[in-house]
């Protein structure tokens, strides 16, 4: 895997690493609460409160973190983008491609240097794959231009030897002659 992906993958690890080290503060904060009360049995309402308190401030956490994780992926997508963008290079990220299975499993265990070779190879195999379809694309795209091109003169062909069409040419010519021969008599 490529260092600089390793570092992307080690900064939101420790990213959670850090909220989960949060988490476990909470919990020990309200425990001692709880130690420090001096009581050992609690009525309902106690309970509620410290639960309502642990959640709301849990959720809160949650919450900032999310938000954060959103905005940090969204700035390294327009970093990348825009590093893209400088070596002339246009890239166009795929929502639904970023749960990849294969992808994701490069990352169950940390950074492996074996799941990355893998992948590559899968990923390379793929990338000559779509390489060769749009190759057959093309050539197909170019055979379908020149059946339409020719089906687009034969049809042409037979518009102008149906005899209905032919008609109409002779009529429209003998109009256009009656037309001229009434502006020549208003002319005079």
């Amino acid at each position: 895997m490529q260092k600089p992906v390793q570092d992307v993958v080690r900064f939101f690890s420790l990213f959670f690493k850090q909220s989960l080290s949060e988490i476990q503060s909470i919990s020990q904060d309200q425990l001692q609460e709880l130690n420090f009360s001096g009581k050992s049995v609690f009525d309902v309402e106690e309970v509620r409160e410290v639960l309502t308190s642990f959640a709301s401030q849990i959720n809160s956490l949650v919450s900032s973190d999310q938000e954060k994780i959103s905005k940090l992926a969204g700035s390294l997508a327009m970093q990348l983008m825009s590093q893209a963008s400088e070596q002339s290079v246009e890239i166009q990220p795929k929502i639904t491609d970023l749960e990849n299975e294969a992808r994701l499993k490069m990352f169950e265990k940390g950074v492996d240097n074996q799941n990355a070779t893998q992948f590559k190879k899968v990923d390379n195999t793929s990338l000559i794959q779509n390489e060769g379809r749009i190759k057959e694309l093309e050539a197909q795209l170019l055979q379908k231009d020149a059946e339409l091109a020719e089906a687009g003169q034969l049809l042409q062909a037979k518009v102008d030897a149906a005899p209905q069409y032919q008609n109409i040419v002779r009529m429209m010519k003998k109009k256009n002659e009656e037309i001229e021969e009434l502006r020549d008599r208003l002319g005079e």
